[in-house]
Order: C-alpha cells, then structure tokens, then sequence
C-alpha cells in the first residue's frame, strides 16, 4: 500500500507544467470555498491533504516557469552573443577595408559587381586565401557535402556584404580580360595554372 501510494506520488512530480498549475489553481478554488461555506466545511485530515497537494502543486508550478524562463533567458544570451559577433566582425572588416591589396580589392569588387556572395575556387582559394584567412570569405561546404578540389565553395560573409552596400566606392570593379582572341572577363580569384 505505501509502495504503491509513494509510486504514485513520484508518478505525479512528473506532471507537466501546465497540468500542476491547474492543480494548484483547482485545489486552492476548493480550499477557499470550503471555508468560505459555499462548499462543506473539511476535517482536519482533509484540510492538510489539500493544503500539501496545493503546496506541491505550486511548487512544481514554479518550478516548471522558473525552468521556462531559464530556457528563455539563454535562448535570449545566444541571439545576444550572436549579434555582438556579427557587429565585432563587421567593426573588424570596416577597419581592414582601408588595408586591402588590390587584388583583395578587385576580388570583392568583381563579386560585388557581379552580386555574386557565394562562388567556387580551388581549395586553396586561389588569390582570394588572404580574403579566406582574414574570414572575409568563407568555405560554405557543409558536412558530408562532395565537391571537386577546383570548385570548393566559398561565400563572402553578410557582414563584409553590409560594409560594401554602404562603401561601394572602395571596391571598385575594373575587370580583367583574358589572353587571346575572345577577350572575355577572367574572374581575379583564379590563379593560372601556368603560375602555379
């Protein structure tokens, strides 16, 4: 019998959130109209009974907010940690700008031109490492992805995008032209395979 009557008391700190805050609510209601007559008085025994289901109940009720607001509060800390990271990267990438090569520069001005954010390079980038290093541009694979070694995909960051929506004047686009007979824009990334 008290297995049983214990077994069943641990069943109920299981209840959701929800369910015991309804509990409480519904145990609390019947205590108050007991005494205030609307309902028969209780004995002693019943009295205590329902003052310990309230108890629990509202401590349970508690503690499932108390957890929600917990879940809440570090959802609400890592979109914070999220958007002061993306501002470092951004405050990051606006004191470089004034430090790009010109090739960093043709690079971001050509996929700037092109409104092209996400293209394929060599593995090792090509011209475009020191961009990669800096993680100005990025690799975009994800796991388990296959791709060719000559066409790893690569991305320039939203926040090194925001910066040149605001400054397009400090990557200008001055396309390079291939050798021979069709003249046609060589994309400034790609090293020759002659120079490698």
């Amino acid at each position: 019998m008290l297995e049983t009557t214990l077994a069943k008391a641990l069943e109920y700190l299981k209840t959701a959130g929800w369910q015991t805050t309804s509990i409480a609510a519904a145990t609390a209601l019947f205590l108050y109209l007991s005494k205030a007559g609307t309902l028969p008085p209780l004995d002693a025994f019943s009295t205590l009974v329902a003052w310990i289901i309230l108890f629990l109940s509202g401590a349970l009720s508690v503690a499932a907010v108390a957890g929600g607001a917990q879940r809440g509060l570090e959802a609400a800390w890592k979109v914070f940690q999220r958007r002061q990271a993306r501002r470092g990267e951004e405050q990051s990438f606006r004191s470089y700008v004034p430090f790009l090569t010109e090739k960093e520069r043709q690079i971001l001005g050509y996929l700037f031109a092109h409104k092209q954010k996400t293209f394929v390079a060599d593995r090792d980038g090509g011209y475009a490492g020191t961009l990669i290093a800096r993680r100005i541009i990025r690799y975009i694979g994800v796991p388990g992805q296959t791709y060719d070694l000559n066409k790893c995909p690569l991305a320039v960051a939203d926040c090194v995008w925001k910066v040149m929506e605001e400054q397009p004047e400090s990557f200008p686009h001055s396309p390079i032209l291939s050798d021979g007979g069709d003249k046609v824009e060589v994309e400034p990334w790609w090293i020759p395979w002659q120079l490698r």
